[in-house]
């Protein structure tokens, strides 16, 4: 897999075409802007691959043009998902063997998302499954990406409020909830510390922190096992992808439930009169 992103750490701004386009924005799926998405809700491999359209050649925002095999870690993802948090839902129990990734590369590097303590960890608690860390910070500080990447997701979604998901050239990806203020759209390349939202507590939220998620194909693993945050360091360069990480359960495709808030609406109405 370390060969897969090599190309990024030579030619890194080859991928960068600067083209005059009146179009302003453009992206592989369309959402209705009434749908609401909960925290706990899953999306189907199927109703996500409806949406895409294999006549896409080119991925472009703001006049900065990718070509999609080119992404990070493309070849190895599938596609490009700008809608949904978790777009792949691969059963980890399927994986034969272990797949080492090379955390710090000369295209990869590290920084802490936030400078503050943890405030609840990953795991099970009350409630149900925790798939991330929560780190303390107040209202409008700032969030830094963890690892150079690309934004492949930011948008309001659902329980996770205001949200933002990188991908990295390291083949993971990290997600960035209940921020206060997006500050990147998708499609937009980030390095490490890179300043990419301020920090709030919107979505299912009982006060400002972060909650911060690493994944891998779209499963939650501890960021803990990658991340010393009391050294505020990395634990090591590389680190080996085996079932035995993912020690949440996996839960398997279900047919998402559409919510509308004009249905909601129309029904407000109806009780009313």
């Amino acid at each position: 897999m370390q060969n897969k992103h090599r190309f990024w750490s030579v030619y890194p701004r080859l991928l960068i075409i600067f083209l005059c386009l009146s179009s302003a924005q453009f992206a592989f799926a369309q959402v209705d802007p009434d749908e609401t998405i909960e925290e706990s809700d899953w999306v189907s491999e199927d109703s996500i691959s409806e949406n895409l359209s294999d006549s896409i050649q080119f991925y472009y925002e703001e006049g900065e043009v990718f070509i999609p095999g080119m992404l990070p870690e493309y070849d190895f993802y599938a596609f490009w998902d700008t809608l949904h948090a978790d777009a792949y839902r691969f059963d980890m129990r399927k994986l034969k063997e272990g797949i080492s990734l090379a955390i710090l590369e000369p295209d990869c590097n590290f920084a802490m998302p936030v400078y503050g303590r943890t405030n609840s960890p990953f795991g099970w608690r009350r409630g149900g499954a925790h798939t991330g860390i929560d780190l303390q910070l107040r209202t409008g500080d700032s969030v830094f990406a963890a690892f150079d990447g690309v934004v492949r997701m930011s948008r309001y979604y659902g329980g996770y409020g205001n949200c933002v998901v990188l991908r990295h050239f390291n083949g993971l990806e990290t997600l960035y909830g209940h921020l206060s203020k997006l500050l990147l759209t998708s499609g937009m390349l980030v390095n490490a510390g890179q300043v990419i939202g301020l920090g709030g507590s919107t979505g299912h939220s009982t006060g400002p922190h972060l909650h911060f998620e690493i994944r891998f194909l779209g499963r939650p693993l501890n960021p803990a096992l990658l991340i010393d945050f009391l050294e505020e360091t990395i634990k090591s360069d590389t680190f080996v992808i085996e079932p035995s990480v993912f020690v949440l359960p996996y839960t398997k495709y279900t047919k998402k439930k559409r919510r509308f808030y004009k249905n909601r609406r129309s029904r407000y109405r109806n009780k009313r009169h």
